[in-house]
């Protein structure tokens, strides 16, 4: 997979690029492609860093744009009605670190944030 940083200066999109380049991997697309689905980074590094590598890994030619908003954990959902926007089809990927939580009390969350905005998993 191609990854397409839709705010090209934010320090993942920074940092993918570095990786990106130490290792001469080819996963970035300099321009802008249809997106077959968006990556939403919750936290930042190093899950950026686990993204570019897992593009590299899976070596397709499907574009994900990779975000990063400005809030942080669970407070990402609120971008999610701005996402379905733009992205129209496609999925979207959320990457949240777990942290000390229980998964089922991270689910729970995200549902009812999610059915919060009128959008279900």
């Amino acid at each position: 997979m191609k990854l397409y940083p839709l705010s090209p200066t934010s320090k993942p999109a920074v940092n993918i690029e570095r990786i990106s380049r130490k290792f001469r991997l080819k996963i970035l697309t300099p321009e802008h492609t249809p997106l077959a689905g968006i990556i939403v980074l919750a936290d930042g590094t190093p899950d950026d860093y686990v993204v570019a590598l897992l593009s590299y890994r899976l070596n397709g030619e499907k574009v994900l744009g990779v975000v990063k908003p400005e809030e942080k954990r669970l407070g990402v959902f609120n971008i999610i009605p701005t996402i379905l926007n733009v992205l129209r089809e496609g999925k979207i990927a959320v990457l949240i670190d777990q942290e000390n939580e229980d998964l089922n009390t991270i689910f729970s969350e995200v549902s009812r944030r999610l059915s919060g905005i009128g959008t279900i998993i």
